[in-house]
């Protein structure tokens, strides 16, 4: 029997269909997974989770390569293991994009950021330090800036004055009058001499009283030997003749007019040695008067004495007294002095010092204690209103404002009674200056507005602002900062000096 003929003989078999498990993976997909470090610890916490979800996507793929699979679903798998890729490159862009550079960011050598950094770096120290040394040298300035301004007030010179300016009592309150404050001031003083002889004396008591009047606007004369007397009848007189101002008044109130004079007792002895008291004046018992004139102690009553005593003689007193009342005239200048502030002046006469009859006491081995009390009447006005009268008075091209007059004390300033009979000046119970010599009339000037007008403003504009004060002349300044040339804000630190 023939053997059956095989006719597959021959014929190749048809290639067999490959599985996606002979597919190779592409090396460049692999090498671009394989490079990716799932156990870097650089990477951010997004970073690490995205790295063991594709370390388990490879193991995946490796298990289905050893199973058998449809070839549709390792297809798909595939495509899908691509998409992952790239989702995971657009992710890691964004992260980059938003996360904040650390330095080992800046270790690519692709990446030129550090090197921009870096090279910018050096400019940014620069600028930084110049803005700092600006900042401090700018407060340091602003702290040791000043400014001093010369300033040259406007003046006039006045010679040969021979004016008369009538001034009143403060209390009175005639504004269109120069007004005045009256100090009366009382000093003693003793000194102890050497007694010349001792004999048997009969000494009346004396002291000071305040006599007032307030009967009639028109001054009241008493007579010399004008008994005062005390609620207790003892009777003390004046030496000579007084005249008392009338009263005044003013907003309905009425000051009495009034006088101090020294009184004797009528009678030596020590009975009349009292203290501080009341007096009427008997000589006007019957009359309207008696209700209107009164007295009232400015002192006490001393030195009433009858017996024997050390004494001196006249011509010895004389000379004691004399010296006493220097004494007593230096004492009273200096309170004065120490009273009176800069804005104010004194003025006196010599009738202004009054000085009481001297008085011997018996002092210890055989000495004499001389006793002298002095009282002076001094006014005192403001200076600022007595330069402006001169002013006004003397100046011709015065225009009424504040002035002052430079060294006052060179005038020659008496006072005297008024005997002037232009209108508004003849006021009662007023008196009169009477001012001579040759003075400067130097103009005065607001120098807190003036700093104010300067403070931050530019050295060229000094000229114009100083023209807006009229008592000036002329200005100049200097900076403490030579490169400065503005004023400080802080008028504190704008010093103004008058030239002299």
């Amino acid at each position: 029997m023939n053997e059956e003929k095989n006719y597959l003989d021959g014929i190749n078999s048809p290639i067999q269909k490959r599985s996606i498990r002979d597919i190779p993976v592409p090396s460049r997909k692999k090498d671009r997974l394989d490079s990716i470090d799932v156990n870097t610890t650089k990477r951010s916490t997004a970073h690490r989770t995205t790295s063991r979800v594709v370390k388990k996507e490879l193991d995946l793929r490796e298990e289905m390569r050893k199973e058998p699979i449809a070839d549709f679903i390792n297809e798909q798998k595939e495509i899908n293991l691509m998409d992952f890729e790239k989702q995971y490159e657009a992710q890691e862009v964004q992260v980059k994009k938003h996360r904040r550079p650390a330095r080992h960011d800046f270790d690519d050598d692709n990446d030129d950021s550090y090197d921009h950094l870096g090279k910018s770096f050096p400019w940014i120290l620069t600028i930084s330090s110049l803005v700092v040394l600006v900042l401090v040298f700018w407060g340091i300035s602003s702290f040791f800036s000043s400014a001093k301004v010369l300033i040259s007030p406007k003046t006039s010179e006045l010679s040969n004055l021979n004016i008369d300016i009538p001034i009143i009592d403060e209390k009175v309150g005639n504004k269109d009058v120069l007004n005045y404050k009256v100090l009366e001031i009382s000093e003693s003083a003793t000194k102890v001499i050497d007694s010349e002889k001792e004999e048997a004396v009969e000494n009346k008591a004396s002291g000071v009283i305040t006599v007032y009047n307030e009967y009639k606007t028109v001054p009241q004369k008493l007579i010399q030997n004008t008994r005062f007397e005390t609620a207790d009848g003892l009777v003390y007189r004046i030496k000579n003749s007084i005249t008392v101002p009338g009263y005044t008044e003013s907003a309905g109130k009425k000051t009495p007019g009034s006088i101090d004079v020294e009184v004797f007792a009528d009678v030596a002895g020590d009975k009349y040695n009292i203290g501080k008291t009341d007096f009427k004046v008997p000589g006007f018992k019957g009359q309207e008067q008696y209700d209107f004139f009164s007295a009232k102690s400015k002192s006490e009553m001393t030195g009433g004495f009858v017996g024997t005593k050390n004494t001196v003689s006249t011509s010895t007193l004389s000379i004691a007294v004399k010296d006493l009342q220097g004494q007593i005239t230096t004492q009273i200048l200096q309170k004065i002095k120490d009273q009176t502030t800069e804005n104010y002046t004194y003025v006196y006469s010599p009738e202004n010092f009054t000085f009481l009859e001297a008085k011997q006491n018996n002092a210890s081995g055989k000495k004499v204690e001389v006793a002298l009390s002095g009282t002076a009447k001094i006014y005192v006005v403001d200076k600022a209103e007595l330069s402006k009268k001169i002013a006004e008075k003397g100046g011709r091209d015065y225009d009424g404002a504040p002035v002052l007059v430079k060294d006052m004390e060179k005038l020659a300033i008496k006072i005297k009674e008024n005997n002037i009979e232009a209108k508004k000046e003849v006021i009662q119970n007023n008196d009169i200056l009477n001012i001579s010599g040759d003075v400067v009339i130097v103009w005065q000037n607001d120098i807190d507005q003036v700093k104010k007008d300067l403070a931050g403003k530019d050295k060229k504009e000094l000229s114009q602002i100083i023209s807006a004060f009229p008592g000036i002349t002329k200005a100049s300044a200097t900076f403490s900062l030579f490169w400065n040339s503005k004023f400080p804000q802080n008028t504190n630190k704008i010093n103004i000096e008058i030239a002299e």
